[in-house]
């Protein structure tokens, strides 16, 4: 009886990413969102000079078209997404809200020019992540 109990309640944290997201879509970046997330990008891979080049290219070059591109990229882009997902650091979440939303619409672009293709089904793209048994288990 308690594991149907269990499916019948909305994890807390669940519902918390999913006000965020609506908060992150919504908001609109007035200050330069790609200066305070270079920044925070900065401290946070402050010793690691790979990351610190690419960091540099992202300010660099960075357009919203390649936001896809930039997440898949071996780079800090997902490490720290995927870090701070897990953990709910607000603070750098708020900083990558831009990249979030341009993440968000290029997906929904995509999804749209290809969802004839495949008849009106859904399908699946993911970026492969691993987890642990524990965080499995809360999702």
């Amino acid at each position: 009886m308690a594991s149907t109990e269990n499916l019948n309640r909305i994890e807390p944290t669940f519902m918390y990413t999913q006000i965020f997201k609506e908060i992150l879509l919504d908001i609109g970046y007035d200050d330069d969102p790609m200066q305070n997330l270079v920044n925070c990008c900065r401290d946070v891979f402050s010793g690691n000079l790979l990351e610190l080049q690419i960091i540099q290219e992202f300010e660099n070059d960075y357009i919203s078209k390649k936001a896809i591109w930039c997440y898949t990229r071996e780079c800090f882009t997902y490490k720290m997404l995927n870090q701070v997902l897990r953990i709910l650091n607000a603070y750098i979440i708020i900083n990558m809200g831009f990249f979030l939303c341009d993440v968000h619409r290029q997906i929904q672009a995509l999804y749209e020019e290809n969802v004839s293709a495949y008849d009106g089904k859904s399908f699946v793209v993911d970026r492969g992540q691993g987890l642990t048994k524990l965080d499995f288990e809360k999702l």
